[in-house]
Formats: structure tokens, C-alpha cells, sequence
């Protein structure tokens, strides 16, 4: 039978998958806001123009090996969409390491809606 902790006391399974969905989203928030502030920098020491949309995934990537500020900022972006839905798999995942199927599975329902939302919006 699967176990559920109340959120007045929180069990130490429970509080390792809190600790491990705020550890992947500071680590995406940190790195999401560098990558914007090396593109801001670049921008204001280069005076290039900055653009009003992310284009495809390899104009960010061409964008960014080519050392534009418009690579970075794309690319900072990107990691700030992809943060919650890597946090969202580590949930599901720790869910089912401690034995709670339940809350797994709806983990796991949300990170495919997440998927299946970002598959469409790109084709």
C-alpha cells in the first residue's frame, strides 16, 4: 500500500523529492539568467540589435556558436521553458523511488502533456 505524507510533517522521502525539484529548478533559473546577462553584455559591448523572437532551434544554436548576443538570450530562454519540465520528470521519478505510484503517475501525466504541448508548437 502506498503511503501518503501530509504537507504538516513531511516524511523524509517526501521532503527528498521537494529537495531534488528545487535543486533542478535553481540550477535552471541560475543558468537561464547567466546565459541572458552574457547576451545582454555581448549586445551592449558589440551594439548589436536584439530580436523580438527565438526563431528555430538551430538559428538559436548557429546564433550562439557564431558568439551573438541573440544565441545566449534564445538559449537562456530555452533553459527557463525546459527547467520546469526537467523538474517535473525528476518529481515523477523520485515519485516512484519512494513507492508512490499515485502521484507518480500524475507527475508523469503532467510531463507528457508538457511534451506532447512543446512537440506541437513546434511542428
Amino acid at each position: 500500500m502506498t503511503e501518503h505524507f501530509s504537507a504538516s510533517s513531511p516524511g523524509p522521502e517526501s521532503r527528498q523529492v521537494t529537495a531534488s525539484a528545487i535543486k533542478v529548478l535553481t540550477t535552471g533559473w541560475r543558468l537561464s539568467f547567466a546565459l541572458v546577462i552574457i547576451g545582454l553584455v555581448i549586445a551592449i559591448v558589440r551594439d548589436e540589435p536584439l530580436t523580438g523572437e527565438l526563431g528555430t532551434f538551430a538559428h538559436v544554436f548557429d546564433e550562439l556558436i557564431t558568439g551573438h548576443s541573440n544565441g545566449f538570450l534564445g538559449l537562456g530562454i530555452l533553459v527557463m521553458i525546459l527547467a520546469p519540465i526537467v523538474s517535473s520528470a525528476t518529481i515523477a521519478i523520485n515519485f516512484f523511488r519512494i513507492g508512490d505510484r499515485r502521484y507518480g503517475l500524475i507527475t508523469t501525466a503532467v510531463f507528457v502533456i508538457l511534451m506532447v504541448s512543446i512537440t506541437l508548437s513546434v511542428f
